[in-house]
């Protein structure tokens, strides 16, 4: 199997590590507290990724693994009641996917709600709200499973020292967030009420690290935090079109921006197909020791009907590295 060292030299191994990282959560982010309310995108994806398991095993000659990560956080238990609904009431599917091998995780958003407006506020700017989020899905998944979450990956990609340091203390092994290259912005939901700011990826390195304590962007030798993080798989946003095939105005500004301040992206199965590749290659161009590959379960609900999954996993079945690509876990990965 492929490993990937925490840090030295860049690897040498023949076979390229994919994790292709499934976010289970509701189809959508400020979702009504119905607690009949059905995750439909999961429910419809799950024949959908086992017949995906299917061709890419028959593609690459080799067993594949994918990643799912339950959303187990305050909001799941205002709506639900519990947080560990999910995992309850796909159940079924819980214990399908650890026979395949695959691995589970725990996603969290920062979602708070708010009985005097009847909303949902983006509460990424308490601390302490932030932390109970981390607790809750942690305490959750171990009480039904029996056992820590393999990894941990927030929402929005909001990440900072104090959460990265609960986390190791909780004993979650790796966590899947950072975005190497992206900037800080204040939200990702304009028009929705938020607190604090989404902290910049800049400098944050692209293979899997021990966090520094002080600065979860910084490697440390020092052995002083046992989690990894494995950085998701991002790269420079390239125009799609050739300036020197069609030189317009446009097509100009486009290649200029790229110039000056290239914008990064995450290359995760919910972008249109052309840029999924785009950014796959890119990074692999920048010398990408591992694929990381997100997608949210409420792409299934609007993904599969349109086509637009199909199209993006034929940029992966079309690749001329697939017979590297090993689909596996974080553990898999080290």
């Amino acid at each position: 199997m492929a490993r990937v060292q925490i840090t030295g030299s860049e690897d040498q191994a023949s076979q390229l590590p994919v994790l292709l990282v499934v976010d289970v959560e509701p189809d959508g982010f400020f979702v009504a507290r119905d607690p009949a309310l059905r995750w439909h995108g999961f429910e419809r994806g799950l024949r959908w990724m086992a017949e995906l398991r299917v061709r890419l095993a028959a593609a690459t000659g080799r067993a594949v693994h994918f990643c799912w990560a339950f959303r187990l956080d305050a909001q799941v238990e205002g709506i639900h009641g519990r947080a560990d609904w999910p995992l309850r009431e796909y159940a079924e599917a819980v214990q399908e996917f650890l026979l395949q091998g695959d691995t589970l995780g725990v996603h969290t958003h920062l979602y708070r709600w708010r009985e005097d407006r009847g909303d949902w506020l983006i509460d990424q700017g308490d601390p302490a709200w932030v932390l109970h989020n981390l607790r809750l899905g942690v305490d959750a998944f171990g009480e039904r499973l029996g056992a820590a979450p393999a990894f941990h990956r927030f929402g929005d990609r909001w990440m900072s020292s104090e959460a990265i340091a609960l986390l190791d203390n909780l004993g979650v092994p790796i966590d899947m967030t950072l975005e190497p290259g992206q900037s800080a912005v204040p939200t990702y939901h304009p028009g929705h009420d938020f607190t604090g700011r989404i902290a910049s990826h800049r400098g944050a390195p692209t293979h899997p690290y021990r966090p520094c304590a002080a600065d979860f962007r910084r490697p440390d030798a020092s052995g002083g935090m046992r989690i990894v993080e494995i950085p998701m798989t991002t790269s420079p946003q390239r125009p799609l079109e050739s300036f020197a095939r069609r030189p317009t105005p446009r097509n100009a500004r486009a290649w200029l921006r790229y110039s000056v301040a290239p914008r990064f992206d995450v290359a995760a199965l919910y972008q249109d197909a052309p840029r999924f590749r785009s950014l796959v290659d890119g990074a692999l161009a920048c010398g990408a020791r591992h694929l990381a590959l997100p997608v949210r379960s409420d792409s299934f609900s609007k993904g599969l009907a349109n086509g637009h999954l199909d199209r993006v996993v034929a940029q992966l079945l079309d690749h001329p590295l697939l017979e590297r690509f090993e689909f596996t876990t974080p553990q898999g990965l080290l």
